[in-house]
């Protein structure tokens, strides 16, 4: 793993979607995800030599509405009085991310087969879904995915306290990952995570706004395998919405 030279400051920040430099920064975050994942080929449900081929428009199309993509950058100095945060977007490294999606209608976010737990009333609370976690080797074993998910909460209670009515209201938070990577099983769920049933990989692309890459056609045995066998594990936090004081 290489080394991080020198003391570094982290600052989580959301990609600003009606920016003039939109562009440059739906660049910077395609790079981001290959390099990652041609880090890691395992660390995502997408590979490499799949995504490479997608056009800048897909791109920017994840950064669109209902989704908000949340950067970890790193800087060695602290920013200039004049420096925005597209300004530190823009010059700085990207050294993790998140994205959250939502607020999802309960017929879309809610899967029958799954084993997902039905809420007591599904108009008080606000459903979320987080996906697309990821964080730098060099930079790791110092918190930032618990910065990156904590940074996740509060964007999903800031925002349903926003909604009309929406103070006192819950924020469901899901997420779907691999079972068989335990370290990060009882990383979520040391973050306070729990157990919420079991997904399909079709489930999961639809839920990350992938669905357009989905084949047209599942029916064979190994396409049924990949897509429709449910094997992934869902995890979901509820937390307080709470009030603008809080």
């Amino acid at each position: 793993m290489a080394e991080v030279p020198g003391p570094v400051t982290y600052t989580i920040l959301p990609i600003p979607t009606t920016s003039p430099r939109l562009s440059n920064l739906v660049a910077k975050f395609r790079d981001t995800k290959l390099a990652a994942l041609e880090a890691e080929p395992t660390g995502f449900a997408v590979k490499h030599a799949e995504e490479v081929l997608h056009p800048i428009s897909l791109w920017q199309q994840r950064l669109a509405a209902p989704s908000t993509a949340l950067i970890c950058v790193s800087t060695s100095n602290p920013p200039g009085p004049s420096d925005s945060d597209e300004d530190m977007l823009m010059k700085e490294d990207w050294v993790g991310m998140a994205t959250l999606r939502g607020s999802l209608p309960y017929s879309t976010f809610h899967l029958p087969e799954s084993g997902q737990p039905i809420p007591d009333d599904p108009d008080r609370e606000t459903r979320w879904h987080l996906c697309n976690l990821y964080t730098s080797q060099a930079h790791r074993g110092r918190g930032l995915a618990k910065k990156l998910v904590n940074a996740i909460l509060a964007s999903a209670r800031g925002q349903t306290r926003r909604l009309e009515g929406g103070q006192g209201m819950k924020a469901r938070v899901r997420l779907f990952c691999d079972p068989s990577k335990t370290f990060l099983v009882n990383m979520y769920k040391g973050m306070g995570f729990e157990d919420a049933g079991m997904c399909t990989l079709r489930e999961a692309f639809v839920a990350n706004g992938d669905e357009e890459l989905i084949p047209a056609d599942t029916g064979s045995t190994e396409a049924m395998w990949k897509w429709e066998r449910r094997y992934g594990l869902a995890m979901e936090r509820v937390v307080d919405a709470g009030t603008e004081a809080d």
